[in-house]
């Protein structure tokens, strides 16, 4: 005898209208606890993006004043700061690079041996021809949300050797 269908029984293999409810609902609580962490991780970039390329800067600044002829300088303008070599005298400053600061972050500048922090007006972070520089700190603000960010130099390897932070 052949089999006959069992009509009761209903096989699928499709989820239930509910099931995929259940399942957006979860989503849009995971997706609604994670924005603002994101958030916060978005700021935090900005920060430490302007602190890596001053790094570099001053990495290469040291790198190319050792191994050329000329010192090199860092200067810190209001709104941003440019790496190049020292002029010699019959000629201007040319930047190599320049960096602006991101809108809403505002620096000051603390050179060695200031002890009061100011905004930069066109000042000089010379690199010397043995690769020595003045020690440097420099501190990003942003009056909106009270963030900030701390950051020294060492004058021997222009890397970052202490930072502080308190970023919303």
């Amino acid at each position: 005898m052949p089999p006959t269908p069992n009509n009761d029984r209903r096989t699928s293999s499709a989820f239930t209208l509910l099931e995929i409810i259940v399942v957006l609902a979860i989503m849009a609580v995971v997706l609604g606890l994670a924005i603002p962490f994101m958030g916060g991780i978005l700021e935090e970039n900005r920060y430490f993006g302007v602190a890596n390329r001053l790094e570099i800067f001053a990495i290469t600044a040291r790198g190319a004043a050792l191994q050329g002829s000329n010192s090199w300088q860092i200067i810190f303008y209001p709104d941003h700061f440019a790496v190049g070599p020292t002029p010699d005298g019959s000629n201007s400053f040319t930047p190599d690079s320049s960096y602006s600061i991101p809108s809403g972050l505002d620096y000051q500048i603390q050179p060695w041996p200031q002890t009061i922090w100011h905004s930069p007006t066109n000042d000089v972070w010379l690199f010397t021809k043995s690769g020595l520089s003045q020690p440097m700190s420099v501190r990003l603000t942003n009056s909106v949300n009270d963030s900030w960010l701390e950051f020294s130099f060492h004058p021997l390897t222009g890397q970052i050797y202490t930072n502080s932070y308190l970023i919303h």
